[in-house]
């Protein structure tokens, strides 16, 4: 026995029903617990950069992390030059960087030597053309 549609166009589930004139979910209709959730971010959101802000002040490592992991650009901010393989796997170890940015270091590293050997295999290609006799 299909359920009877409510007067605001639902059936007796919540759901946006189907039929004349009703074709389903009108288009930009927020779910109510979408808008529930944003409510309650909402509400939240002094209180909660008010605790941030109190842990920042007593120097704990987690909100200082978490500050500057939602503040910062994505990517990595620490100097990239003379950094070695066997330093980004001490910094890891330490817990100095996490998994993430260790890859994306190795993963800098890999792409610039890359680059180093294409432009050496592009001046070898360009010396062993200057050899060859001209036609």
């Amino acid at each position: 026995m299909p359920m009877p549609t409510d007067v605001n166009g639902r059936d007796g589930k919540g759901r946006f029903a189907s039929g004349s004139g009703n074709i389903g979910r009108p288009r930009g209709a927020k779910s109510r617990h979408a808008r529930d959730l944003s409510a309650l971010v909402r509400a939240l959101s002094n209180r909660a950069y008010e605790a941030l802000a109190g842990a920042i002040d007593k120097r704990e490592r987690w909100a200082i992390e978490l500050y500057f992991k939602l503040s910062l650009p994505h990517g990595l901010t620490m100097e990239m030059h003379g950094t070695t393989i066997e330093d980004i796997e001490t910094a890891t170890a330490d817990g100095d960087i996490s998994f993430e940015q260790a890859k994306a270091l190795i993963a800098n590293k890999r792409d610039g030597k890359a680059i180093n050997e294409l432009d050496e295999h592009r001046a070898m290609m360009k010396e062993i053309l200057e050899k060859l006799p001209k036609r």
